[in-house]
């Protein structure tokens, strides 16, 4: 697979990043552009995935902005302290969403792992896990939308986000299970050390995708 790294040093704002993700899928449709790896951070939000329920935003009075996404999925949180990743990809040579999803996972669980956090996946729940004080939590979430098989929306990684954000909303409509960080887990690392296991583990998956 060819493709280019962007990797953003401010937090972007969603509605924004949107715009930009959108026009980045036209051109790679369009064939002016090659796939992209967008990582960066955003500025606090709460989206709201096309199969959310109203009823898991549980405050509406928050201070952190509401918006909608047109990601699978169901509600989420995005901010500082945690890594998103949107590979925006042409799968039309693939055409196995399944297969892309399970790399996605994947990726992340090899970072994880790389970071000594052993990191599982529970059948029937997207994203990824680990056992937190022998509690099952999420550490990493994943949402796509796919157009003409450019794939796009991505995954996000809790580095070191507030954790208490997450209690304005049920996270991805799992009311059962808790949301954790690699942090607090017990592991510190910068972006730029981040962004540095990110690539190395893409390409060991995906340059010969």
């Amino acid at each position: 697979m060819k493709y280019q790294w962007k990797i953003e040093e401010e937090p972007q704002e969603y509605n924004s990043a949107m715009r930009f993700m959108e026009s980045v899928v036209q051109d790679i449709i369009d064939n002016k552009l090659d796939n992209l790896l967008w990582v960066l951070e955003h500025l606090d939000v709460y989206t709201k995935g096309t199969s959310a329920e109203e009823s898991d935003l549980l405050n509406k009075n928050s201070n952190i902005p509401i918006l909608q996404s047109n990601r699978g999925g169901k509600w989420t949180y995005h901010g500082i302290g945690q890594r998103v990743v949107y590979p925006i990809v042409n799968l039309s040579s693939h055409k196995n969403i399944h297969q892309y999803i399970e790399k996605l996972e994947q990726l992340v669980i090899l970072i994880l792992n790389e970071l000594n956090i052993d990191a599982f996946l529970k059948k029937g729940l997207v994203g990824v896990w680990v056992l937190d004080n022998n509690l099952e939590k999420k550490i990493a979430s994943l949402g796509i939308r796919i157009r003409k098989w450019v794939v796009y929306h991505g995954i996000s990684i809790n580095v070191n986000p507030d954790l208490n954000k997450f209690n304005n909303i049920i996270p991805c409509g799992i009311n059962n299970y808790g949301v954790t960080s690699i942090e607090q887990m017990g592991v510190k690392i910068c972006y730029k050390d981040f962004d540095a296991l990110l690539k190395e583990k893409f390409r060991l998956l995906f340059d010969n995708y």
